[in-house]
Formats: C-alpha cells, structure tokens, sequence
C-alpha cells in the first residue's frame, strides 16, 4: 500500500510526499528487503531530482547491506558514469552482471563507460551482447556500428547499421552513426544529405549542424566546418562539442586570433564553462602567450570541474614540452587525485618520470596499471621493454615481461614485435629474437635501437658481418636509447675504427 501511495504521489508530480513516504518505510520497516527496496527508490528519485549526492550515499549504503543488490550497484554506477569515473562505472556493472548478466542497464552503461575510457574492443562486447537480448535497441546498434566503422571494420558496420535503419529509418542517432561511416567512406555527399536533413528537422537542428561541420572538417574545408558548428552552438548554446569544433576548425584554418576572441567573448556569456577555459589554455598556448596566461586557462578549467581531470593532464603535457617536466609531475599527480584511473595521466606521468631517468617509478606507474586493469597494447610494451633493458637480470620479471609481450607477435607491429624480440634475446633465445627483430624492421620499423636489439643478437649468434651492419646504423648521430654506449663499444671491438 505504501509503495502504491509513493507511486502516486509521483505520477500526481508531488516527489516531496513521495519522499517522506520512502523515508517513514526505511525508519520504520521490521523487514530487511523492504527497507533496501524503499531506500533503492528514494535514491533512484533523488538521481531524478539530479540530486547526485544523495542518491550515491544511499545507494552505497544499500551496497554494504547487500553487496549484489542491482539497482543499487545501477544507480551509483550513474552516479560515477556523471562524475566521469568510468573505471568505477566498469567495475559495479561487472559485479551486476555476474548476478544478472541480461541487464541491459547494465551491459549499456559498461560499454558507454568502456568507450570513454578508450576500450573500443570491450565496449563492442558488452554492445553486442546486448543487442542479442534486446534486438530492438536502436541506438545500441548505432553505438555499435560506430565502434565497428572506427576501427576500419565497414562491412560489418554497414550490416549492423542496415538493421538499425530498418528498424528506426529516422533514429537521430542511427542517422548519425550512419553519416559518420559514409564520412569514413568518404561519400560526402550522401552524409550530407542526412546532416541537412538533420538540421531541418524539429528539435534535433544542433545535432544537424554539430554533423555537418564535422562533415566539412574531414574535408579540410574549415571555413565551411566552423560555419556549420556556430550554428550548432545557435541551437544548442551548451554544446561542449559545438565549442571544441568550432575552436578546432578555426585552429586548423589558422586563425588563432578568432579563436581566441571566440573563447574570450564565450567565457564573459558562459563564465562556468570549463571546456571554453581548457580550449583557451591550448589557444593559447599555440599563440605564443607567457606561460602563467596559459596555465592560468588550464588552472581555471580544473577549479570549474573538479571532477575532470583533462586540463590538468593538458596544462601537464605542455610543461613537460617546456622543459619544465618536475613541475608536469606534480599536476599530473593532482589530476590522479581527481581520477587515480585515467589512463592518459597515468601513461603521462610514467613518460614524465621516464624523461627524468627515475626508471624505478616510471616501472612501479605502469606495473600499477597493469595491476588495475588499465592495461593495453602500449602500456604492456613500455613495461615490458623496461623489464628487458634494466631488469632482466632478475628471471622472475624476465619472466613477467615475456607474459606481457607474448602475444605481440599475433599483432604485426612492428614495435611489439621489436620488444618482444628483445625480451627473447635477454632469454637466450637468439633465433626467435632475430627472425622477430627482422620482421620489425620489414615492416618499417628503422630505428637506431632496433638496430642496436638487432646487432646484439647476432653477436649472439656469431655472425659479426651481420652484427657490424646494424651496429653501424644504431650508433648515428642524434641516437639515444639505452644501450647507445654498449652499441658503440661492441662495434669498437669488431672493428676498431668503426666506433667514433
């Protein structure tokens, strides 16, 4: 009867009597199961009233009652997915769907959590089992087939998108999804033809105009491209997208100034746009301003979201490009506290310690990610070349690199397959290391240190002619890698006036 009468009250538009009818329930329940439901509503009502705050702190306490409850775990991965922390999102909806693994809640918010963090693979997984529990869903579709046309894959793309078009021909995002395969096709016309219709359909105009710019920039017409974004923001002033390719087009057409004057006069109208603050550090900074103007932006933008931590991870890149990579440090590391699993700041702070020559904790940043499943090509490849060149002494981590690197060779780049040649050679396995190093260099990787990997294992081998002929072409000038100055000395000993 309660619930009955806190259902009414909702649908009569009076949520405060809703409330206080959820609120009486939790004090005053005698059962277990009826107090977690009441409390589940009132947190699921306040997430309605955008009342983030109190929804997470009820539906936490609801999660240390009843670890598995789903619309718990639903409602503060929601909470987390607002606040742009998507590796927490990731891990709720991982311990939802162990208990109800056809949630479509669940499997939608782990692939939008997974395509912010980059993890295109995963997030296609979680799309397409939940196209195969909900084949209707429209817009999973249209997510998928993005995903699908952005790592080149068309035909399959195209498949998926027939059936979404079949199933909502005028789907705005099906629409989209749809242009923006046809923009990878470079059939301009045809997705222009839906970004025009787009703009003249009621209450979708911006998103028109947001693809029609983008349409115009693939092109290389940013002229074109920047006319079509301010009328993006015409429609939809809060656009972040509409800012971000506005200023973009404008960059690439060079017109710094524009852009900066478009930044200045948004920031007067919109003076909490954080977007607006972080694109105006980046103008200027590519207009040759002092630094402390440039920092100053990237600071204010930071103050404004203190839950997004990309202008720090900005303001951190351009410090280390300075000289200044001390300094990088520590804004890299006041991003983390912001968001301790943001890949890009994670990655950022172990180049920055690598740049300093601290290796111990450039290798303790990325055996961290690995260990908090923010692992992936790049960071297994810089971590397990660094086990191979200062740790290798050591069989267990000589160990732990080749189970990072062991399944390089399936990849063909050349650069993993150039690691995990090396981390052979450091095994003493000089046959498999030459036939990987080889294939790197084959497939166009032409560097002094692969050269060097290369000279060592065929000193290995003893075939010196061999070994003399990588050796020279990884001792040039302007190389630095580790290993430059043994390179040399093993070319000195083959042959004495060969190394400088």
């Amino acid at each position: 009867y309660k619930f009955g009468l806190a259902s009414a009250y909702l649908k009569a538009g009076d949520q405060d009597k809703a409330i206080q009818v959820y609120r009486n329930l939790i004090d005053n329940a005698d059962e277990k199961p009826v107090r977690l439901r009441s409390k589940t509503a009132l947190a699921e009502l306040y997430l309605s009233r955008s009342e983030e705050a109190r929804a997470f702190g009820i539906a936490n306490e609801v999660i240390e009652e009843d670890p598995p409850n789903g619309e718990a775990l639903l409602i503060r991965a929601q909470v987390f997915y607002l606040r742009k922390d998507f590796f927490s999102v990731v891990t709720d909806m991982r311990a939802l769907l162990r208990n109800q693994p056809e949630s479509p809640e669940g499997l939608r918010l782990l692939a939008l959590a997974h395509q912010r963090m980059g993890e295109d693979e995963l997030a296609i997984d979680a799309l397409r089992n939940l196209i195969q529990i909900d084949p209707d869903n429209v817009e999973a579709r249209a997510q998928l087939a993005s995903l699908l046309a952005r790592r080149g894959d068309l035909g399959q793309a195209g498949l998926v998108l027939g059936d979404a078009l079949e199933l909502a021909p005028q789907n705005t995002m099906v629409l989209q999804s749809y242009a923006e395969m046809l923009v990878l096709r470079a059939e301009w016309e045809k997705a222009e033809e839906i970004a025009v219709h787009l703009t003249e359909t009621e209450g979708v105009e911006g998103a028109g105009y947001l693809l029609l710019g983008q349409i115009r920039s693939a092109q290389g017409n940013q002229g074109a491209a920047a006319t079509a974004f301010r009328s993006t923001l015409d429609h939809t002033p809060e656009s972040d997208a509409g800012v971000r390719g506005l200023v973009r087009s404008l960059t690439k057409d060079a017109r710094l100034d524009e852009a900066r004057d478009f930044l200045e006069q948004r920031i007067v109208v919109h003076p909490d746009d954080a977007v607006a603050y972080d694109l105006m550090g980046q103008v200027y900074y590519a207009s040759g301003r002092d630094l402390q103007s440039v920092s100053g932006a990237f600071v204010r933008a930071a103050e404004l979201d203190e839950r997004w931590p990309v202008p720090l991870l900005n303001l951190g890149r351009i410090l280390v490009a300075e000289n200044r990579t001390h300094e990088a440090i520590g804004v890299f590391r006041d991003g983390l506290s912001r968001d301790a699993n943001h890949l890009a700041l994670n990655a950022a702070l172990a180049e920055a310690y690598h740049d300093l020559g601290e290796i111990e904790k450039t290798i303790a940043t990325y055996e961290s990610m690995v260990e908090r499943g923010l692992e992936g090509l790049v960071v297994n490849n810089n971590l397990a070349l660094l086990i191979a060149d200062f740790e290798h002494d050591k069989p267990s981590r000589l160990e732990r690199a080749y189970d990072l690197a062991k399944g390089f060779e399936e990849s063909g780049n050349p650069s993993l397959l150039d690691t995990l040649g090396w981390i052979h050679f450091r095994l003493g396995e000089f046959n498999k290391a030459a036939e990987l190093l080889e294939k790197a260099v084959a497939k166009g990787l032409d560097t002094p240190q692969v050269r060097y990997h290369l000279g060592f294992t065929y000193l290995a081998l003893e075939n010196k002619a061999l070994a003399e002929e990588h050796l020279r072409k990884a001792v040039v000038d302007g190389a630095r890698y580790k290993g430059l100055e043994e390179a040399r000395q093993a070319l000195a000993a083959i042959h004495p006036t060969a190394g400088g």
